[in-house]
C-alpha cells in the first residue's frame, strides 16, 4: 500500500516530507484535491495495489471482515444490507474473473465453483457468470451480515430489482439504487454529478425508497415512518429469510406501490454457504 499512499500524496500536492507530515498535508487538503487524486490513482497508479482497502491493523479491523461478521464479533445494532437483482463488478468467465477478483482461489476453488453453479440452473452463460461471480463479490454480503445481525438485532434486507430509467437496459446493476435515491444522479470522474430528468413514477417510487431509509436513521426501523402506501418491510431472520422487493409499480402508477416481500431462494443461500466457506481464500 506505501507505493499508493506515494502516489496518492503526491497528485494531491502533498508529496514531500515525512509521513506525518504528508498526513498532516492530506489532513488539510481540499477535497477537490483529494477526489482528483483519488480517481487518478485508480485508473493511473502502476503500484501492485491501485485502490485503497481495508487492512488488518490489529486493532480497527483485528481479522478478515467476513470471518469477524461468520464469528458473530459484530456491534448489536439494527441493520439494512441488500444488493441489486444483476450485481456484479466482474466481466468474462468465471474462472478467469473470480482469480482476477479473488487471486488466493486455487483451481481446485475454482472447480468447485463450477460444481456449485452448474449451467442447468441457468437461462444462460452469461447469467451463470453474472451470478457466479456477483454473488461472492457482492450479493451473498446481504445473507452473511443479515443472517449474523439478525442473531443479536433486527436485519432488514432487500433486492433492488429496478433498472436505471435513462440507460436503455433492463439490466439492475450494482449501485443501481444510487439514481433513485439521489433524485436522479448519475456520478462521474472526479466527484462530478449529472441529473438526470425524473418521470413521475421514478418521483413516486424514489419517495418511498427515501421514507424508508429515514425512518430507519430516525426510528433503528423501517417501517416506523414509511410511506403509507409503502407495504411494511418485513424483518429478516434466522427462521424466515425473508426480503422485500424494491421497484416501480409496473402499470407506472404514482399512487399504487409496486414493492413486494419475498423468501430468499433455497438455491441462493446454499450457495452463499459456500461463498462464505472460501472466506480464507478470498480475504474479504
Amino acid at each position: 500500500m506505501e507505493p499508493l499512499f506515494d502516489f496518492y500524496a503526491e497528485h494531491a500536492g502533498c508529496g514531500i516530507g515525512s509521513v506525518s507530515s504528508r498526513l498532516a498535508c492530506l489532513r488539510n487538503a481540499s477535497v477537490s484535491a483529494l477526489a482528483r487524486a483519488q480517481d487518478t490513482a485508480q485508473y493511473n497508479c502502476t503500484a501492485p495495489f491501485h485502490l485503497f482497502h481495508p487492512t488488518l491493523d490489529g486493532k480497527l479491523i483485528v481479522d478478515i471482515p467476513t470471518l469477524s461478521i461468520l464469528q458473530g464479533n459484530l456491534r448489536d445494532i439494527p441493520i439494512i444490507v441488500g444488493a441489486t437483482s444483476n450485481e456484479t463488478l466482474s466481466g468474462g468467465d468465471i474462472p478467469t474473473a473470480l482469480k482476477a477478483f479473488f487471486p488466493g482461489l486455487t483451481d481446485s476453488d475454482i472447480g468447485e465453483y463450477l460444481e456449485v453453479y452448474p449451467s442447468s440452473d441457468f437461462d444462460s452463460d452469461s447469467q451463470r457468470d453474472q451470478v457466479a461471480t456477483g454473488e461472492s463479490e457482492l450479493i451473498c454480503a446481504r445473507e452473511i451480515i443479515g443472517t449474523a445481525a439478525a442473531k443479536k438485532s433486527k436485519a432488514w434486507t432487500y433486492r433492488y430489482n429496478q433498472a436505471v430509467p435513462t440507460s436503455g437496459s433492463s439490466t439492475v446493476g450494482h449501485a443501481s439504487e444510487n439514481w433513485m435515491m439521489f433524485q436522479g444522479t448519475s456520478t462521474g470522474f472526479n466527484g462530478s454529478t449529472v441529473f438526470q430528468p425524473m418521470r413521475p413514477v421514478d418521483k413516486a417510487f424514489a419517495e418511498e425508497l427515501i421514507a424508508y431509509w429515514l425512518s430507519f436513521v430516525r426510528a433503528g426501523d423501517p417501517n416506523t415512518y414509511k410511506l403509507a402506501r409503502s407495504p411494511t418491510w418485513p424483518s429478516y431472520t434466522t427462521d424466515k429469510k425473508e426480503r422485500i422487493v424494491l421497484q416501480e409499480d409496473p402499470n407506472n402508477s404514482t399512487t399504487i406501490s409496486g414493492i413486494f416481500s419475498e423468501m430468499e431462494p433455497d438455491l441462493e443461500t446454499k450457495r452463499c454457504l459456500f461463498v462464505a466457506s472460501k472466506v480464507h481464500q478470498e480475504q474479504d
